[in-house]
């Protein structure tokens, strides 16, 4: 310190009543803020019920206190919580205490409490000893669940590009793997997203001291700054141990603390391309970032993966990289902030908005991951955390371990993360011979949760039963009946039934899967030795057969596994297929022998007129018609195990023959249609293994819509003709079986035939208080099962559909003799009779026929009037109805969603056409379209109208439509124009079954 510093000291003078003597505690999250807070107000709402506790409170206050608490909180293990939550609980207590009511529990408090925690209150609450299950992932599990992930995952994800999120799920595997990173520091921590989106009428000290030292009292935070962005990566070409390869560096910058750490203090991670070991292509990180970046435009300089990897290949060839040692890979300004991993919905990049995928999405695909691969127990992040950790231990030094783990407490690593399996090989340690250590590897890893023919789905007699359950038929009938007033609600109210109904099926399918824990726990283990240890092919075999149409998925599934370098021929081959996935819209496909060709069929008709679902039914006539044209035989057939046409009857038998002296292909019997496309047809398992049928007859394909309730009803034939003790046919099967209902169940779980669902038993709901509260026994019946009660008075048959009382010969039509009806009879049933009833009514109200091709020569008589209402600056009736139903929308979407905008067709109650129906918008609209076309392409530019109702088709929709329809009306029946509308609107429902589109 100079004299200078000396005299300006000397001329500063301070106020020293600006400042306090008050202790400043800590920094802390706000969300660590808020648990403190929670535990002070539960505190206070207790005293409200106990005046007589003190504040702060007493030893006395505090037992009793934390009594209530553990009686109040509902356990993770047991029932009630463990002592160690009770025990955490108690420091966030204290450590509210001390920081919001500047109270310091002495120190013989906090002891006689911890102590009363572990013995008086345990036994005062029945609290158990115990703790959450601590697993360990090893490389051989990783690796297996990547390989099921890519050559035997049935799963199909959401999304356009939903094959990205394949590739973004084994990419987050391997980071989480390779980095030892926690959960919330790659994808977007839940709690952290709740801080960095903080409001800005916040108060300042409530702010998140990362936001406040990055942007102020602004608190703006946008989601990626929370998750692994590209900025957080930096690529390049490196000379490495004589070698040239890329190398990707990772900053994790969201580390636990991150916001008191300095930069310097962050983990950074090296992922490199060529292993020493040669190890299968797989467990390549590069092999999924790559893709994924090209597919996000994030190199500069690179359009592909494959340009790329030329570049790497020419400096190798090159031989100056020895002396350069790195070239870096420059990634794209624009997508620096945009999060790696994003929700399904955001995967494409030109739709992104910023938002990193949750923490909490990524860890439930894990364990379904691990529950579709046959694991009895979830993977976890934290589980490769553990494994990491504990082999950085043994091979490196204890500061690269923290420096690797992010931690800063050095006994952290012994209290939560060392495996309690010792190490030392005691019996080798002992003898003094050579240990071994790969049986210790093996205890450590999850490989004994695994069971390979884990059922994924309950066997069809134990679901029989659980749809049987009284809590089952009660949750199904409420379900049913909130769908029924779903229909009839609008609005608010509407909104609330549905998630009334969400709740419901959430709760379904909770128990559900309870009761798939319980019978996959209870599984035998003895592989091969029955039919109850073996697994459903309806899972196991899915993929084999939808690789048929996803040819980048059959490269993957074949080249992943091996151990081959990511700049092989291979790796390559692999790597384009990676980057299509990553690009492609997935959610249509198409088998080689059914494709459009440049969006068209071979009949010239764009495909994409078609809905989607209807595609491959067009491709197939038009194909059949051609192939049979071009043969000149009176037969094609397309085989959909082979993908191959076949020509002429005689060939088509042959080929036949040659699949059933081979049935390895034919051990499932269901159609199988994948992304709108048919990926294997259906078969019977009866008459396949009839010698006495033609080859042809035997493998007789079910494809079509029409085909599947034909299969149901053919195998229904076939099961009423069985007697005695049965037995499976199949020659890969050949089992023997004690009832027809045991052959049932064998035909539905092994060989996945579409047989119709077995008939729930009536029963009534049992009447315990708990599902009185929830449910009504009355309504406990489904329809189908009062229709059939009806049946019992032939005198009232009701509709299973609607139970409206239907004739008797009309009921028999569909019925044809059986006790049951499929589906898609009962549809039929319900239709037919609701025709029958509207041309009864028609006549009694006395409507007027309809001549719908004198229709169109009526519309050119009035080409006036729709010229007048289009041009006229007054409005028509149709037309003011449409504008108060337009402002009524854009205001209800103000108010719940604070945006309004033009709404959609389907927004509100639509014109009605009355008994004209629908068709009448089919024949009148696109005359109308002809008709007024000039003088509709001049109003849409200067009428507001049109452009705020969503264009011209609706304008003639809900305005010229309507309009000319009334009149119609007025001509025919000779009513006024307010008459007219009236008859209109009350005869919508009629015109909707009588005149559909």
């Amino acid at each position: 310190m100079g004299g200078n510093f000396l005299t300006r000291l000397g001329e500063q003078a301070v106020d020293l009543k600006k400042y306090s003597n008050k202790v400043v505690h800590r920094a802390v999250l706000p969300r660590t803020e808020a648990v403190y807070q929670d535990t002070l107000a539960a505190y206070d709402i207790w005293r409200e019920k106990h005046p007589e506790a003190s504040s702060p409170p007493d030893i006395q206050a505090y037992k009793a206190f934390l009594v209530s608490v553990g009686r109040a909180k509902t356990g993770r293990v047991y029932k009630r919580p463990l002592p160690d939550t009770m025990d955490g609980f108690r420091r966030d207590f204290e450590a509210g205490w001390q920081r919001e009511r500047d109270y310091k529990f002495p120190e013989s408090v906090t002891v006689t409490i911890r102590e009363f925690i572990k013995s008086g209150l345990k036994e005062e609450i029945g609290m158990q000893e115990g703790e959450m299950e601590k697993h360990y992932l090893s490389p051989d599990d990783i690796t297996e669940a990547l390989e099921f992930l890519w050559c035997k995952d049935f799963i199909d994800y959401k999304g356009i590009h939903r094959e990205r999120s394949r590739v973004d799920l084994a990419d987050s595997i391997l980071m989480y793997c390779f980095t030892s990173a926690r959960t919330g520091e790659v994808h977007e921590s839940t709690a952290r997203r709740a801080a960095a989106r903080c409001k800005k009428d916040r108060g300042a000290g409530d702010m998140d001291p990362a936001v406040k030292a990055e942007h102020g009292d602004d608190q703006k935070l946008s989601a990626e700054a929370l998750a692994a962005c590209y900025k957080h990566f930096e690529l390049s070409i490196q000379w490495v141990e004589g070698e040239v390869m890329l190398v990707l560096m990772y900053g994790r910058e969201y580390v636990k603390g991150y916001w008191r750490k300095k930069k310097w203090e962050l983990p950074k991670h090296a992922f490199y391309e060529i292993y020493k070991q040669k190890t299968p292509l797989l467990v390549s990180l590069l092999v999924y970032f790559l893709p994924s970046a090209s597919a996000d435009n994030a190199f500069c300089d690179y359009q592909s993966v494959d340009e790329l990897l030329d570049e790497v290949d020419r400096l190798e060839k090159w031989g100056g990289m020895k002396s350069a040692r790195v070239v870096p890979i420059r990634f794209n300004k624009a997508v620096m902030d945009t999060p790696v991993f994003r929700p399904y919905n955001e995967l494409c990049i030109s739709s992104s908005t910023g938002t990193g995928r949750g923490a909490d999405a990524f860890g439930k695909s894990f364990a379904a991951l691990s529950r579709r691969m046959g694991s009895l127990r979830n993977f976890m992040v934290r589980a490769c955390r553990r494994w990491a950790l504990n082999e950085a231990g043994s091979r490196y030094s204890e500061v690269a371990r923290q420096k690797f783990a992010g931690q800063a407490d050095r006994d952290v690593f012994g209290k939560y993360y060392a495996h309690p399996l010792s190490e030392i090989d005691g019996p080798a340690t002992f003898l003094g011979i050579e240990s071994r250590e790969e049986h210790i590897k093996n205890l450590r890893s999850m490989a004994i949760y695994r069971n390979a023919d884990l059922w994924q789905l309950l066997p069809s007699n134990k679901e029989l039963e659980f749809q049987k359950r009284g809590d089952i038929l009660a949750l199904d009938t409420a379900i049913n009946e909130l769908g029924s007033k779903i229909a009839m609600a609008v609005g608010e109210e509407q909104r609330e039934l549905h998630l009334q109904q969400r709740r419901l099926r959430n709760r379904r399918r909770q128990l559900y899967t309870e009761a798939l824990r319980d019978f996959q726990e209870s599984q035998p283990r003895k592989f091969g030795e029955t039919t109850s240890s073996r697994t459903s092919p309806s899972t196991s075999t899915y993929f084999n057969y939808i690789r048929r149409v996803m040819p980048e998925r059959d490269t993957l599934a074949k080249i992943l596994p091996m151990k081959v370098e990511l700049r092989s021929p291979q790796g390559r081959e692999a790597l384009r297929a990676m980057e299509a996935l990553c690009k492609q819209d997935c959610r249509i496909a198409y088998r080689t022998s059914l494709q459009p060709i440049d969006g068209k069929c071979i009949c010239k008709k764009q495909i994409d007129k078609y809905f989607p679902h209807r595609r491959w039914t067009h491709l197939y006539r038009c194909y059949e018609e051609h192939i049979r044209k071009m043969g000149g035989n009176d037969s094609a057939e397309l085989c959909f195990e082979c993908d191959r046409w076949f020509q002429g009857k005689e060939s088509w038998n042959d080929h036949c023959r040659e699949h059933l002296d081979n049935p390895e292909n034919l051990f499932r019997y269901d159609w199988i249609i994948f992304r709108q496309a048919p990926v294997k047809a259906g078969f019977c398992g009866f008459c396949l293994w009839d010698n006495t049928l033609t080859p042809a007859r035997r493998m007789r394909q079910y494809i079509f819509d029409e085909d599947r309730s034909k299969l149901r009803d053919h195998y229904e034939d076939h099961l009423q003709r069985v007697q005695g003790n049965p037995t499976c046919e199949n020659p890969l099967c050949k089992e023997k079986f004690q009832s027809t209902g045991d052959l049932r169940h064998h035909l539905v779980d092994f060989h996945c035939a579409p047989l119709h669902q077995e008939k729930k038993r009536k029963r009534e709901v049992s009447s315990t208080s708990e599902e009185k509260e929830c449910l009504d026994s009355d309504l406990t019946k489904g329809k189908r099962q009062r229709a059939l009660e009806d049946l019992k008075d032939p005198g009232d048959i009701r509709c299973p559909i609607c139970l409206k009382t239907v004739s008797g010969d009309l009921f028999q039509q569909y019925a044809r003799g059986r006790s049951y009806m499929t589906c898609k009879e009962e549809r039929k049933l319900c239709k037919a009779h609701r025709v029958k009833e509207a041309q009864e009514e028609w006549v009694r109200c006395g409507y007027p026929l309809i001549n719908w091709d004198h229709l169109r020569k009526r519309l050119h008589n009035h080409r006036s009037l729709l010229r007048l209402i289009i041009e006229s600056s007054s409005q028509f009736f149709f037309e003011k109805s449409l504008e108060f139903n337009i402002q009524e929308i854009q205001k209800t979407r103000k108010d719940n969603q604070g945006k309004g905008g033009a709404p959609r067709l389907s927004d509100y109650r639509t014109h009605s056409y009355g008994f004209y129906g629908p068709k009448a918008y089919h024949v009148l609209g696109d005359e109308i379209a002809c008709l007024a076309a000039d003088d509709l392409r001049s109003a849409a530019a200067t009428k507001p109208l049109i452009r705020s109702c969503g264009g011209v088709a609706d304008y003639i929709a809900q305005v010229l439509v309507p309009e000319i329809i009334t009149l119609f009306v007025v001509e025919d029946m000779a009513v006024t124009d307010v008459q007219a509308r009236t008859i209109l609107e009350d005869s919508r429902e009629l015109g909707e079954i009588l005149n559909e589109e």
